[in-house]
């Protein structure tokens, strides 16, 4: 998938489940989500969090009961997402095929912007939606 198909399907997606959306909004990174490819023993999955806090990758290691993890390669990045790194967005399936894992403290903002799976294309929209439109993991991985 080719990160324009991917930005597409994302706005096709908000469009079936009539979610509003801004592309035009003051940013405050309180605001923003970021996600991470990780990769361990089993394969690659999506951690989600705030764009102002911090993974604690000894929490997503105890999550996933693995030892060994790893950030994906900007090629694994572009191969199973379809973006480089900076664009992936909050979203695991029916986008990706890959497991997500959202960190429960994202849930206290009302909004969530992100890059729609293309650099410098961010949208913005209100946690409550985001809820509806993401199938993931509730989890908490975020550093103290």
């Amino acid at each position: 998938m080719t990160s324009e198909l991917y930005n597409k399907l994302i706005l096709e997606k908000l469009d079936e489940l009539q979610i509003p959306f801004e592309t035009e909004f003051e940013k405050f990174k309180s605001d923003g989500g970021k996600s991470i490819l990780f990769k361990d023993k089993s394969g690659f999955r999506i951690f989600t969090i705030r764009a102002d806090k911090e993974i604690d990758n000894k929490k997503v290691r105890s999550i996933l009961k693995s030892q060994k993890l790893r950030f994906a390669t900007n090629e694994e990045l572009l191969e199973l997402c379809g973006v480089v790194s900076g664009a992936l967005p909050p979203l695991g399936r029916p986008f990706v095929e890959l497991d997500h894992y959202i960190d429960i403290n994202l849930l206290e903002n009302e909004y969530i912007a992100f890059n729609a799976a293309i650099l410098g294309h961010r949208i913005r929209i209100k946690v409550a939606d985001f809820n509806r439109m993401v199938k993931a993991t509730l989890c908490d991985f975020q550093k103290l």
